[in-house]
């Protein structure tokens, strides 16, 4: 996650890292190359985090829009850091081995 924590804006298509991208919240511009109706598909839903363009045509001046509207979207990608990742005091490595634990010696719930 190197490169993703370095980078400025996210600009990209249909990928799960960019939720990677927004653990630092900051801009995204997300590009419908191939035209897709994203609007209420839930593969989707990331595209809620920045403006999407459709084509790259002027696509400099949207990068600086994306820019200047980040604060327009910040409500929207922390809702998709809270919806995607479990967050705690505890470390997730510590809740994670008390999962496997309770698994092995029969105790998981499903659900």
């Amino acid at each position: 996650m190197s490169y993703t924590n370095r980078a400025d804006i996210y600009l990209g298509d249909v990928s799960s890292q960019v939720y990677e991208f927004l653990r630092t919240p900051r801009p995204c511009l997300f590009l419908n190359s191939h035209g897709v109706d994203w609007q209420g598909d839930p593969n989707y839903l990331h595209w809620r985090a920045g403006p999407v363009l459709d084509h790259a045509d002027g696509l400099l001046d949207a990068i600086d829009a994306a820019v200047a509207a980040h604060p327009d979207y910040a409500g929207a990608q922390q809702a998709l850091i809270d919806a995607s990742f479990s967050l705690s005091d505890r470390p997730s490595a510590e809740r994670a081995a008390d999962a496997i634990t309770a698994f092995c010696e029969g105790r998981a719930t499903l659900g």
